[in-house]
């Protein structure tokens, strides 16, 4: 990916933007910023990498400045299933990406339309302890989506308004989840991928300084919003960006990545479509 002035902006404005919904909901930086960094041109795994560089620091921001409202023994065993389960999407992505990189896209897509299905249609009454099978299902199913799409906050977000939690515990329980898993897929995608997670790493340093403008003014805002209005927006957006990514690829056709000498994709012709899903 080119480091055009155009592409520096909409860099930055994705990335604030997906730091910012992460704040308020407490996950989200990946279903709003992958799909984005997608139709800006990033190849699948490169957008990855971007918003995996940039949710280690904010997880790591948020589950500080949270650190008085998350309770610890509730992160032990979904940190643990998720690092289970993580090298398996991992595998799956870079498996599917031998194959044809538009159907990485693809399955990319229709993951975000099963998430947002699920997020419809599951009522789950809030409460305070959920059975053990369900704790297995959900943190699994979140370790792989982790490892295969950088996708694994929302079923985070389900598990928590699933419990009669305050929203500061909720946002908490997510970011200290999220912290723990991130560093590590990032290691494995790394030595799966090579240079290009490198490069989706290096765009991601230079978003720190809007990801830290997001978070900021997200847990400002965070603060203020209750458990049903949090559970409102939470839906509202995964409904928006799973449509979007699912639909799109459907009627914009892109040929096939094609790689410079360096490793990276090449720029796309002019006229082409910037887009990815």
């Amino acid at each position: 990916m080119p480091f055009t002035l155009l592409h520096l902006i909409l860099v930055a404005g994705i990335l604030s933007a997906s730091s910012f919904l992460q704040t308020i909901v407490g996950f989200g930086a990946g279903l709003l910023g992958i799909p984005l960094l997608l139709l800006a041109g990033f190849p699948p795994v490169q957008a990855v990498a971007v918003v995996t560089i940039t949710s280690i620091i904010q997880s790591a921001i948020g589950s500080w400045k949270l650190r008085q409202s998350i309770r610890f023994p509730d992160t032990k065993r979904p940190i643990l299933i998720r690092l289970l389960v993580l090298p398996i999407g991992a595998l799956a992505l870079w498996k599917l990406g031998q194959h044809n990189q538009q159907f990485v896209k693809q399955a990319i897509g229709l993951v975000l339309l099963l998430i947002v299905l699920v997020q419809w249609r599951l009522r789950i009454a809030a409460a305070t302890k959920l059975h053990a099978g369900w704790e297995w299902g959900a943190f699994s199913t979140s370790g792989f989506l982790l490892g295969f799409c950088g996708m694994g906050g929302p079923v985070l977000g389900l598990w928590a308004v699933a419990h009669d939690w305050s929203p500061k515990r909720s946002r908490g329980f997510m970011f200290l989840v999220m912290f723990a898993g991130n560093i590590p897929v990032a290691i494995m995608h790394t030595m799966l991928f090579g240079s290009q997670v490198g490069w989706g790493f290096v765009w991601g340093l230079y978003g720190l300084p809007w990801v830290f403008a997001g978070t900021l003014v997200g847990l400002a805002a965070g603060n203020s919003i209750s458990k049903q209005r949090l559970r409102q927006v939470t839906l509202v957006v995964l409904a928006l960006i799973g449509i979007q990514a699912t639909v799109w690829p459907f009627f914009v056709d892109r040929p096939a990545e094609k790689k410079s000498n360096s490793g990276q994709p090449a720029a796309p012709a002019a006229g082409a479509s910037a887009k990815e899903l």
